[in-house]
């Protein structure tokens, strides 16, 4: 595929050489159809003759799929406009909620979506209840990420969070500064989703044996989680135009792919324990 006069590489040709042998569901592979066939005579396209050299050129449809990443800038921007009506005229923080990778197995195996659900809820029961004993009945929004740079399975939470609510007695408090303990937020977050990933391995509606799945808890446990607030400096507007690109991309866009064998993808990421420097990395 080319794009003007530059060739294009990218997702689109390593699956075109490696789909028949993924043992995909249907919708993996409803999506792997759209992105192999996007900007090709697949989705039809235009004609144009010019009038003046008589050349004739072609421009192909995109697919539209939210997991395309030759799409979705459009939706992006719809998607974003759409939350911004929402926002108040306060100072915003951007918070975000991770788990030790001792926790990462329950995200992948059959009943991953009951525990996606049980990391919403932890999240955002968090900044309610913690922001309840404060007195204040707080608002967010929050985007759920899967991957990290490197496309390991890294599930974790971002929330925008307005720095203000409705107090008990329905009036509104601003509030001069970020008034939920980072600690507070850390400790309640923990013991939120391990009581809803234990009822979850509990009830059996998790494939995790129980010896496992009873070590891996007693890691998390024992660890102090990872966690992120911050200031939204740049504005609410820009986080949510942070969210927007992943809602409707998958993991890997194309201008990080660097090289294809083949057989082996040389992709760019940011490595986040290293002054997030761009690095190179091979799949």
């Amino acid at each position: 595929m080319h794009r003007g006069d530059r060739a294009v590489l990218g997702v689109a040709e390593v699956l075109r050489d490696h789909v028949a042998s993924l043992n995909l569901s249907p919708e993996q592979g409803k999506a792997a159809a759209h992105i192999i066939g996007c900007r090709t005579g697949r989705f039809g396209g235009l004609i144009a003759d010019c009038d003046r050299c008589g050349g004739r050129h072609y421009r192909y449809n995109s697919c539209r799929d939210r997991h395309c990443p030759r799409c979705g800038t459009l939706d992006q921007a719809i998607w974003a406009e759409a939350q911004q009506q929402h926002l108040l005229p306060l100072t915003y923080y951007h918070l975000v909620f991770t788990i030790p990778e001792s926790l990462r197995p329950f995200f992948l195996r059959e009943g991953r979506a009951l525990a996606l659900e049980a990391l919403f809820a932890a999240a955002s029961e968090t900044i309610l209840d913690v922001g309840a004993k404060k007195g204040v009945r707080l608002g967010l929004l929050a985007v759920l990420h899967t991957w990290n740079q490197m496309m390991d399975n890294h599930p974790h939470i971002h929330c925008l969070v307005p720095g203000g609510g409705f107090a008990q007695d329905g009036g509104f408090v601003v509030m001069k500064r970020f008034l939920l303990s980072y600690k507070r937020l850390r400790h309640v977050f923990k013991v939120k989703l391990l009581q809803r990933l234990r009822a979850l391995v509990k009830e059996g509606m998790l494939r995790v044996s129980g010896a496992s799945a009873q070590h891996l808890f007693k890691d998390a446990d024992a660890r102090d989680w990872n966690m992120k607030v911050k200031r939204a400096f740049a504005g609410p507007e820009a986080v949510i135009k942070y969210f927007a690109r992943y809602t409707r991309r998958i993991a890997l866009s194309d201008a990080r792919v660097v090289a294809y064998d083949g057989k082996t993808v040389t992709f760019r990421y940011r490595d986040r324990q290293d002054g997030n420097q761009v690095k190179t990395t091979r799949l």
